[in-house]
């Protein structure tokens, strides 16, 4: 008995995997047939396809990670390279400091220094002036002494010119001003 079995494909769309049972005619009890598996549906699932979407998404995942460890070794030596920059920095500006700060306290004691010289100088000054206060007022007591001899010595010293009949000279500087007062 030889029966013919005749499989009908449904009318339902394709899938993205095609066709994944292909439909045949297959005799059962057949002498050309080599085996009854031969009659089944052939099934395809479509690995071949994902074997390839699998290679080209890990392609791309390789090399989405290569990038991030480029990018993250980058970003690595840029902070390191300035995080160096950062010390060196601050290093340079502690030294500036500390300079500064020495120049600093240069400075206050030049400053201290020169302040004590300026109050010495100040005493010296009072006490010169006081000094040339002093010889101003001892000479002017000294002229007004001299003055007032002056004044005695005229009368007597026409009274003697009288008495002689001799006229009388100074030779001296002093003399030659109270003549050109009395005179």
């Amino acid at each position: 008995m030889a029966q013919t079995m005749t499989a009908v494909a449904p009318s339902t769309p394709r899938s993205r995997f095609g066709s994944s049972i292909q439909y045949g005619h297959s005799r059962f009890g057949s002498q050309d047939d080599v085996s009854m598996a031969d009659g089944l549906p052939s099934i395809d699932f479509g690995f071949d396809d994902l074997r390839e979407r699998m290679s080209a998404f890990t392609a791309r995942f390789d090399d989405f990670i290569a990038r991030g460890r480029k990018r993250v070794l980058e970003e690595r030596n840029a902070f390191r390279i300035s995080a160096v920059e950062i010390a060196e920095t601050i290093a340079k500006e502690t030294q500036e400091t500390a300079e500064l700060r020495e120049a600093i306290t240069t400075l206050q004691s030049q400053k201290e220094e020169q302040l004590q010289r300026r109050t010495d100088l100040e005493a010296q000054v009072r006490t010169v002036q006081a000094d040339i206060k002093e010889r101003k007022e001892a000479q002017a007591a000294h002229h007004k002494a001299l003055d007032a001899q002056a004044r005695q010595d005229i009368p007597e010293l026409r009274t003697w010119e009288n008495l002689l009949g001799l006229r009388i000279s100074a030779g001296g500087t002093d003399c030659d001003q109270n003549n050109a007062k009395s005179g």
